[in-house]
Formats: C-alpha cells, sequence, structure tokens
C-alpha cells in the first residue's frame, strides 16, 4: 500500500497550506466510497478527495474537478452538505505515525470533524459532531462485525487501536542491530516494517536501498532522512517508473526503482499514479460495470440485516409481552374498552405501565400482546440462523469482488457477473454461461513441489474439490477474501520453505496483498469441507495451523493450466 503514515503527513501539510482557513462551497461523490469537498481558500479553488476504496484509499488535492458519480445521494454526502456546505476548515491533525487524518470544520456555533482512516480494506470517512458522536460514514460497522469499534451513526466514535511498534525516534543503533540479528532468518524489509510504527514495505525497500544494505547504522540514518521532513515539511514527491509506465508514488525520491520522476507535490505524485492506473486498465469500464453490480446488492443485503436486527427482540423484551398479556387477562375488571394506558402489578408485585389500542376490548388487547410474544420468540429462535447465512452470503460477495480486482482479461471479468447472476443477485437479458478463463495457476517451489493458486471462487472450488488429493497442503488466508492454494506433496514430507513460499502466494493473491504482514493458515485437504449451503468456493475446515508471512508475488510461473483429476 503506497499511501501510508508519510504520504499522509506530506498531504496533511499541503492541505495546511493551501486550504486551512478555506470555506467549503460544494460536497459531490465521485463514487460510492468516495467524496470531493470544494474549499476556496487563498482567492483559490481547491478541490480535496477523500476515498475509502479498498484497492487505493487515499486522501489528496484533485488535478480536475470532480464529477457526480451516483446517482443516489449516499447517506454521508446528504449530512455532508447539511454541515459542512459554509463551514470553514479550521484546523487537522494527524496521530503521530498513523494513517488517519481528523479534519475540523467550524460553521457559526457548530463544530464538526470529519475523519479519514486510510487503512487498506479497512479505510472509512466518518463524520462526527462537537461530542465525538458518529454522524454518519461511508461504510456502517456493526457490531457483528466489529464488536472492539462499533461504526454507526448515533454511537461514539471510537478511534483504531494504536500500532503494536516503536516509533523511530524511539530506535537507536543497538536496538535496531539486535532486532535484526534476532530475526536473521527473516528480509531485512519485513523486519523493519513489523518493529518500526508507521513504516511501509515501500519506505522499508527506500531505506535499505538508500543504505546499501542492512546494516544497522547507515539504516537507521536512512530512514530519518525519509522521516525527517515531518519536522522540516522538505518532502521531495515522486513517482516511480518501471518500462516507463508509473507503479509506486511517495513523499520522497524512489531511488530503488528502475527509474524515477520528481513531482510538484505528492498529490500530483498520487493523481499520476492514479491515471496511469486507469489508463493501464483496458478492461476498466467493464469491470466498473460489475463493481457497480456488486455495490447495489451489497447495499441489498446491508438492508436485509438491519430489518433483520430489528426485527430481533431480547429475551427481557419478549418476557415483557407476555408478561402484559397475563397482566390484562388476569385483571379485566380493571381495563376498560376505549382507555389508552393503564397500570396493573406486574409478575414481581410492582406495577407496570400498558399501553392499550383504544379500539379493542381487553381480551383483544391480551391477545395483540400474546401475538407479538409469539413473533419475538420465532425471531429469537430463527434470526442468529437467518443472520450467519446473510453472513455467508456478505463473505461470498466480498470474494467476487476481490475475483474482480485481481480479474486480467474480460473473460475473467465476465466470469464474476456471470457468478453474481447464478447466485440470483443480477439478473441478465439471456443466461450467461460461465466464460472459459482457464484452470488455476501453477508455480514450482524451489524444493521442486508444484503449487497451484486458484484465481477465482469457481476455480477455489474446482482446485480444493476435483483437482487436490485428501493429503495435499490446503493454505488460504486467514479471515479474508483471496485465493484457495494447493501443495501437491504426492505423499512426500513438505519442507518449511515450500510452506512459506505457498503461503506468501496465498497472502499476494487475496485482498491483504498490500499489507506488511498476513496471518495464512493451513491444513491437510482432508480437513476443508464445504461450507453447508455455501456458494462455490466458500469452506470449512478444521486442524488449522498458520503461518505470518509478507504477501509476495511469484518469481517465476511454470504453466498456467493445470488438468483437472478426480480426488483420490
Amino acid at each position: 500500500m503506497y499511501f501510508d503514515a508519510l504520504t499522509l503527513a506530506a498531504v496533511a501539510q499541503e492541505i495546511a497550506r493551501r486550504a486551512l482557513g478555506g470555506r467549503v462551497q460544494a460536497v459531490v461523490q465521485p463514487d460510492d466510497l468516495s467524496i470531493a469537498l470544494e474549499v476556496y481558500a487563498n482567492q483559490t479553488r481547491h478541490d480535496l478527495i477523500f476515498s475509502a476504496e479498498a484497492a487505493h484509499p487515499r486522501v489528496h488535492f484533485a488535478g480536475e474537478k470532480p464529477r457526480r458519480g451516483t446517482e443516489t445521494p449516499s447517506p454521508l454526502l446528504l449530512q455532508l452538505r447539511k454541515h459542512l456546505v459554509g463551514a470553514h476548515l479550521v484546523n487537522l491533525r494527524q496521530p503521530a505515525w498513523e494513517r488517519i487524518l481528523e479534519l475540523r470544520f467550524q460553521r457559526g456555533d457548530e463544530t464538526l470533524t470529519l475523519i479519514a482512516e486510510i487503512m487498506g480494506r479497512h479505510s472509512n470517512l466518518i463524520l462526527t459532531d462537537a461530542a465525538g458522536k458518529v454522524l454518519e460514514c461511508v461504510k456502517r460497522i456493526g457490531s457483528d462485525v466489529n464488536r472492539y469499534r462499533v461504526t454507526l451513526p448515533g454511537h461514539p466514535y471510537v478511534a483504531p487501536p494504536v500500532q503494536n511498534r516503536m516509533p523511530l525516534p524511539e530506535w537507536d543503533e543497538a536496538l535496531l542491530a539486535e532486532a535484526l540479528a534476532k530475526n536473521a532468518e527473516i528480509p531485512p524489509e519485513r523486519v523493519l516494517v513489523s518493529l518500526i510504527r508507521g513504516l511501509s514495505p515501500l519506505a522499508a525497500r527506500e531505506a535499505l536501498a538508500r543504505a546499501g544494505g542492512a546494516d544497522p547504522a547507515r539504516t537507521l540514518a536512512a530512514l530519518r532522512e525519509l522521516f525527517a521532513p515531518l519536522e522540516t515539511g522538505t518532502w521531495t514527491p515522486a513517482v516511480g517508473l518501471e518500462d516507463g509506465v508509473i507503479v509506486a508514488y511517495a513523499p520522497y525520491a524512489l531511488t530503488h526503482l528502475p527509474e524515477y520522476r520528481s513531482m510538484p507535490s505528492v498529490s500530483a505524485a498520487i493523481e499520476a499514479y492514479r491515471a496511469a492506473r486507469e489508463t493501464a486498465d483496458p478492461y476498466a469500464a467493464a469491470r466498473a460495470s460489475v463493481r457497480a453490480a456488486i455495490t447495489e446488492v451489497r447495499k441489498v443485503l446491508g438492508r436485509r440485516r438491519g430489518s433483520l436486527q430489528r426485527e430481533t427482540v431480547t429475551e427481557e423484551g419478549m418476557n415483557a409481552f407476555l408478561e402484559k398479556g397475563q397482566m390484562l387477562l388476569s385483571h379485566l375488571s380493571q381495563v376498560k374498552k376505549g382507555e389508552q394506558t393503564v397500570t396493573l402489578p406486574g409478575w414481581n408485585g410492582e406495577p407496570i405501565r400498558i399501553d392499550l389500542n383504544p379500539k379493542l376490548s381487553p381480551v383483544d388487547n391480551a391477545q395483540r400482546f400474546f401475538k407479538a410474544y409469539q413473533k419475538a420468540r420465532a425471531a429469537l429462535e430463527e434470526v442468529p440462523a437467518k443472520l450467519e447465512e446473510l453472513a455467508a452470503e456478505e463473505a461470498y460477495l466480498a470474494q467476487l469482488e476481490a475475483d474482480l480486482s485481481a480479474a486480467e482479461s474480460r473473460p475473467e471479468i465476465d466470469d464474476v457477473l456471470s457468478a453474481l447472476a447464478e447466485a440470483g443477485y443480477v439478473r441478465t437479458e439471456k443466461p450467461r454461461p460461465r466464460a472459459k478463463t482457464g484452470g488455476p495457476l501453477t508455480f514450482r517451489s524451489a524444493d521442486g513441489f508444484a503449487v497451484l493458486v486458484g484465481r477465482n471462487s469457481r476455480q477455489n472450488e474446482e482446485l480444493t474439490f476435483k483437482i487436490a488429493s485428501p493429503d495435499d497442503i490446503w493454505l488460504h488466508v486467514r479471515g479474508r477474501p483471496g485465493a484457495h492454494v494447493v501443495i501437491r506433496s504426492g505423499g512426500r514430507e513438505v519442507p518449511d520453505a515450500t510452506l512459506r513460499y505457498a503461503a506468501q502466494l496465498a497472502a499476494w493473491h487475496s485482498t491483504a496483498r498490500d499489507e506488511g504482514s498476513v496471518q495464512v493458515g493451513w491444513t491437510l485437504r482432508k480437513h476443508v469441507r464445504r461450507m453447508m449451503g455455501g456458494r462455490p468456493g466458500m469452506v470449512r475446515y478444521t486442524r488449522e495451523q498458520s503461518l505470518l508471512v509478507e504477501p509476495a508475488p511469484p518469481e517465476q510461473r511454470e504453466t498456467s493450466e493445470v488438468s483437472e483429476t478426480s480426488e483420490g
């Protein structure tokens, strides 16, 4: 992930220099996960982009005026227009070494804060009031998704937990030398990322290149050189190129890449990288169409989840219906038709207030509460199972979105649309046959083992249940959409190096590709079972062990196809 804590710091200083004190004139929504503020400051109009897109979350000034990209205004857009238009940007803050930016706005007596959390797939845009209560967010996160951090309107905002790593100023040469020595078997880039707060893999690679290796003194000096602009403000933004194509950006010179080009600002570097990505994708329009379909399905599932949660009544609330019904029947002589409320003794003798329908008789009012009790009891028994089924649907949708992001051809994009149609999520004018996209990828480890990687949910299904043998090793990133990976062991013992190689492939072919370290679970294929009622590629597995690895691209691919064989 290129948008790291250093990049955010450079952007924050650029915003402070160009737009602090400015007035918000308009808010638009370029896509479902992005917003753009038009800020007038220093007699100039500035367009500020905020995006929580998982593949490239970011904050930066736009080179061209953003256009509206959504037909229906989102709840966040409506709240931003209500509270921020006419407000002035009075302050901004980035918690030290974190990928979080807080922009405080003032309009009369009203204080609002727009919080941009730029954290890969966990990215979010959140608007809070002066008391820190969430007014709205681009991604609503309930307790069923994250018990520690509920991000919903009306709830207090809770910041992400601080990284469990030491910031650079606390490191000295002796500490770094000891850390590198203790982890000598691990690539030094990974060691630096896992230990130093706010350091991304890109920055670690740049520091090691400037140091000429993993010498502790030179590496520490190079790191301090990269972090120095936090105090001086003298950033040197650049884009990195390979074969003339922009492949990275940073607020510092990318000397470790084959070629780099200086840019006038970090926003300009981000814009150049973004434009190169869109130009490099010849299937951008087709991909965007399918992604829009997935977004609509996600909204439908979200509404279904909200409806189910509203149906759920606590056991205490359910029993309250029963108590009221019984008390009405027990004290019919004290209740008259036409009354709107009555107070009667409850089960414990304490008085309870009962709201009545004045058009109904006392007996019919009691029956009304008994029916409410029966409905609540049924929901209490049925809703958890329905929520579990819904969670499985949402997980499959996340997998299809990962398939779409990884698709490298038009047939692979069409394959995702076909999967959506087969699952009943979308309608097509005529049945779409499955696109012929080949089979799983095959790689060869240094120890000579074939390692197979599914490219989408359909291939995951085929690889796991048609190609793999029971004693092959099966791997998958824990808790994230991604590829099923199989090591064809042929009854042989699999060396640790091959296991780690396969785990790195699993991490690379997942939505965790841009993260510094990833937990990959593995087990024998015979311990993997299809999820009951699940979609293709959805599984449950037991006897899991795990590896912590850094995502790594394959050095060499042996072939793009494997033959299907029946499970042994």
